[in-house]
């Protein structure tokens, strides 16, 4: 019968049915030598460069062929797995032949039935000691420099022409795949207007990230998030100097240029809706524009 086919390989093949038509066509009607063989498929980062790997193993989880493939390439998926497929069912069909001209004394199933190939997805794969282990999160750092509009209102309208220049650090953490959460500090001087004033402001964002068709590393990836921030607004002088909290939630976009390294480039705008605060004059609506760079630590 087939062999059993164990495939991770997120990372070059979201789709995973695309990987299963491709080895159910490449592997044709090759079998293997007796019942309980396996082939397993994965993927993993090595620099700037992802590698497609297949182990071919007996009945008993010893390794009779192994293979490596350079993935990094706009071909990432059904070619990648298609190759393989064939590697592995040239290699079939020579140990069918071996085994027939020297067959075991007992043998515990003969070659034959019907084709079984699992897909196994991520969760699966974890649970089985022999496969190595999936897609590892991802930890960044990076600080950027911010342009804002101004949070406060003169006499009943936005002072919009108040633009704050400051700037953020934060924090990327990966808890699943393509989900991140990003804590952040921020402050920003606000010049240019009648009002002197300077915020400070911590946040939270959940974001989703969504890759572009491009290899790994070497594109642009698009970072939807929401979150919640909690600031600190001074401003004012003299006999009207005060400090009003603020307490803000909204959206973001972020467009980020991964520059085929740890080092990435991000642009992203930022809308806070400032739904509670302690003083008269602060608006209902700040907007942003930041620039920044990141650096993925693992």
């Amino acid at each position: 019968m087939p062999p059993a086919v164990v495939v991770d390989a997120h990372d070059v093949c979201p789709n995973l049915e695309q990987a299963q038509d491709a080895l159910r066509e490449t592997l044709g009607n090759s079998v293997a030598p007796q019942e309980g063989w396996r082939l397993r498929v994965f993927d993993e980062r090595r620099g700037t460069h992802v590698i497609v790997t297949a182990n071919l193993d007996d009945a008993q989880g010893n390794a009779v062929a192994h293979r490596e493939i350079d993935a990094t390439s706009s071909d990432r998926c059904a070619g990648v797995i298609s190759a393989l497929g064939v590697w592995a069912a040239l290699v079939l069909d020579a140990e069918v032949t071996k085994a027939k001209a020297h067959p075991p004394t007992n043998p515990s199933t003969p070659p034959g039935g019907d084709k079984l190939i699992a897909i196994v997805a991520h969760d699966a794969v974890v649970a089985d000691a022999g496969v190595p282990q999936p897609h590892g999160r991802t930890l960044e750092i990076g600080a950027s420099g911010t342009l804002m509009s101004s949070p406060l209102e003169t006499s009943g309208t936005t002072d919009a022409a108040l633009v704050g220049v400051g700037g953020d650090i934060f924090m990327l953490v990966e808890l699943a795949r393509s989900f991140f959460v990003r804590p952040s500090l921020a402050a920003a001087a606000l010049v240019g207007g009648s009002t002197p004033a300077t915020y400070y402001a911590t946040r939270v964002d959940a974001c989703l990230r969504i890759p572009g068709n491009y290899v790994e590393h070497r594109g642009l990836l698009l970072d939807a998030c929401a979150g919640t921030e909690l600031g600190a607004l001074d401003h004012g002088s003299g006999a009207t100097h005060t400090t009003d909290a603020v307490f803000s939630l909204g959206p973001t976009i972020g467009l980020r240029g991964e520059l085929a390294s740890d080092l990435s480039v991000e642009v992203r705008g930022l809308a806070g809706f400032n739904v509670a605060h302690t003083g008269d004059q602060i608006a209902l609506l700040a907007v942003r524009a930041e620039l920044g760079f990141t650096w993925r630590l693992r």
